[in-house]
């Protein structure tokens, strides 16, 4: 039986169809991220005004994978259907004959549902995260429910690490065992802490100040070599992140470190240098 020459016509326009498609979902999803950030700011500095401090965006990155997976599903509904009025247009009396969703009127229903599902994914993305202020810790879900409020005086302990990838993590543990980690996340922040702060590590490192003069809490520090290694060429960084790791108090100035450096900090904050 000879090849249908409408068939490889058909696969051409739907590769085409794919290929743009797909450039126009990625697009979609770089378009989600700013405007999803400005609800963001929005929301934010209605919460938190007047208050010095920012908030994690905790669903930031499962809320733009889902947007790439909802943007994709029209991608292939539309794709599906055009498909359809293709084979429609030119029947093959050997192929079976099928709708993907049976109408176009279910085609649009189903894009309307998942658009609003994107639209719903930017709310939750800009009002679910972790606030962080000179009051407290607190966790906010979808605008409406806020859990986990601690005072600051109810942390136990805290420590200091930096990750190859990602550099340095604050990980604060509270009195009943709760775990918050404070710096690696997104963030927003209101207009009154970029008044005062331009940077979050800047932001942190008056809050550990804050806990060890008021309430006696000293830092687990690990890493110090790494940290400095990744972050003493940054010159807006390496001042703060300096203070949040004690640097100046473990290393002679000069960032010259002693040839006995890594016992010197083992024994002075239980740092164990890896």
């Amino acid at each position: 039986m000879a090849p249908n020459p409408n068939n490889k016509k058909r696969d051409g326009k739907g590769c085409l169809i794919l290929i743009i498609g797909t450039l126009l979902v990625v697009l979609g999803a770089f378009l989600f991220m700013p405007l999803a950030g400005k609800l963001t700011s929005v929301m934010v500095n209605s919460t938190l005004e007047g208050q010095v401090g920012y908030v994690m965006l905790t669903a930031a990155e499962s809320c733009i994978a889902a947007v790439l997976l909802f943007l994709f599903a029209i991608l292939a509904i539309h794709y599906f259907d055009m498909d359809d009025k293709a084979k429609e247009k030119r029947p093959n009396p050997n192929e079976k004959q099928y709708k993907f969703l049976g109408t176009r009127a279910a085609t649009w229903v189903i894009t309307g549902a998942l658009m609003l599902c994107v639209v719903g994914a930017a709310f939750v993305y800009a009002t679910t995260y972790r606030s962080v202020t000179m009051e407290g810790i607190s966790t906010t879900y979808c605008h409406f429910i806020t859990t986990n409020e601690y005072e600051w005086k109810q942390v136990s302990s805290y420590k200091v690490d930096c990750d190859e990838d990602k550099g340095l993590s604050v990980t604060l543990t509270m009195r009943d065992g709760k775990k918050f980690e404070i710096l690696q996340s997104s963030i927003s922040a209101p207009h009154a802490f970029h008044e005062q702060y331009d940077c979050k590590e800047a932001f942190v490192a008056d809050l550990l100040e804050m806990l060890e003069e008021k309430y006696q809490i000293t830092p687990n520090v690990s890493h110090i070599e790494r940290t400095r290694a990744f972050y003493q060429n940054d010159e807006t960084l390496w001042p703060h992140v300096k203070r949040i790791i004690g640097y100046n108090e473990l290393v002679p100035e000069g960032d010259e470190a002693p040839e006995t450096s890594s016992d010197t900090v083992a024994e002075t904050e239980g740092v164990t240098e890896s």
